[in-house]
């Protein structure tokens, strides 16, 4: 498992979301439950983003090995079923 502070954020994390109504009216709406809706301060999630770009760019170097490593596999079952 990865440890907490390498954990890509959500937006429900960062933003402080109600749950929706089902059915939302004119009181309720989801522009008025946007309005309410707060931002967490820059300062507050500066390390969580840098966090998640970092652990997004391992993860694209990852999809770049893992594309590598498919591609020999492939190309190893094709000579031996040549």
């Amino acid at each position: 498992m990865i440890p907490r502070r390498d954990r890509p954020v959500g937006l429900c994390t960062l933003v402080r979301v109600r749950t929706l109504p089902k059915y939302p009216t004119t009181e309720d709406s989801l522009v008025d439950q946007l309005k309410t809706s707060a931002l967490p301060a820059v300062d507050d999630v500066a390390d969580d983003l840098e966090n998640y770009l970092e652990t997004k760019e391992r993860a694209e170097e990852f999809d770049v090995k893992i594309e590598q490593t498919d591609r020999l596999i492939d190309e190893s079952v094709y000579e031996r079923y040549e």
